[in-house]
């Protein structure tokens, strides 16, 4: 689902781990909606996340068509930061 995938992809980025702090864990209090009507359907969300060095959000904006979400807005604002991480681009790098 959305809300996993964009969350998994934010876990695994290499300059949210940076700027963060790993581990990266996700708030309670997510924002926003999933509507999802079969194969189809729509999410935007903000998903709060803090590290061991600061507290961002994180931005998704999908579209499930024929079953699949693509995602087209996944960014994480950090606290006191004023550019954005953007995380739609397939070939960041990803640290375990």
């Amino acid at each position: 689902d959305a809300y996993a995938r964009g969350l998994e992809r934010a876990r695994a980025d290499c300059e949210v781990q940076r700027v963060l702090g790993a581990p990266v864990e996700a708030g309670f209090f997510t924002g926003g909606s999933i509507q999802v009507t079969g194969p189809s359907g729509h999410a935007e969300l903000s998903i709060p996340l803090s590290g061991a060095a600061a507290k961002g959000t994180l931005y998704v904006h999908a579209t499930k068509e024929a079953g699949r979400w693509t995602f087209e807005r996944l960014e994480v604002e950090v606290a006191g930061r004023a550019e954005r991480i953007d995380l739609l681009p397939e070939d960041r790098p990803v640290c375990d």
